[in-house]
């Protein structure tokens, strides 16, 4: 299922999220296993054209979303996250962009990745502004100071925890002052971090499907 956002409209993913609610009534008596579960939901900001943009940025571990101010430290690595970034990659080139390593050129785009690791409802954009990425971009001259960049959403929406969840931000429109992010497009896949050896796979058929069901990323 796919929603539009701009930067003017509030858009409530805890709608898309309530939708596995109503997948359960195709199972009489419940779903067989925990895979009948999965909801990918994506929404992009119809105002961007993604054909402008060519090269991006992946930062190499995954931020964890816990609801309190966030640390260095509150991010994953390890082989299965690794498989997530890989996967996020090979579809990010299918559609035609060329990842920018540190020290390379600045990037059009910045893709993040967070797992949360609690409920988040009616979070907004000056919540998500302090989950930071933990590349040193400032030498390509962008205004986050120290070497930082900020990466999030400015939408209000819900995430239960084992969310998996990925952004793409346009650098050039963040606003520094006001806290606003530029993001362009933003993906969820539920309940993919559950603690079930299933789990990196569902992840990486969520991050298909998300690609699947958002063709305007294509800029080939």
């Amino acid at each position: 299922m796919k929603y539009n956002f701009t930067p003017e409209k509030v858009l409530a993913l805890s709608i898309i999220l309530f939708s596995a609610f109503l997948n359960n009534s195709c199972y009489p008596g419940g779903a067989d296993n925990v895979q009948d579960l999965d909801v990918v939901a994506t929404a992009n900001n119809p105002n961007y054209n993604f054909a402008n943009a060519s090269t991006y940025v992946l930062p190499p571990r995954i931020v964890k979303i816990t609801g309190e101010d966030p640390k260095p430290e509150d991010t994953l690595s390890g082989p299965s996250v690794q498989t997530i970034l890989n996967q996020i990659k090979t579809n990010m080139t299918s559609y035609g962009y060329t990842e920018v390593k540190p020290g390379g050129a600045a990037p059009d785009l910045i893709v993040q990745s967070y797992i949360a690791r609690t409920t988040v409802i009616g979070a907004y954009y000056p919540f998500w502004w302090d989950y930071w990425g933990w590349y040193p971009w400032g030498s390509w001259g962008y205004p986050w100071g120290g070497g930082w960049y900020p990466v999030g959403l400015p939408v209000v929406y819900s995430y239960t925890i084992g969310d998996l969840i990925i952004t793409i931000s346009d650098p050039k429109a963040e606003d520094i002052p006001n806290k606003h992010i530029g993001s362009v497009w933003l993906g969820s896949i539920k309940g993919v971090d559950n603690g079930t050896t299933s789990n990196t796979s569902r992840a990486v058929a969520g991050i298909d499907q998300a690609f699947v069901q958002s063709p305007y990323l294509k800029t080939n």
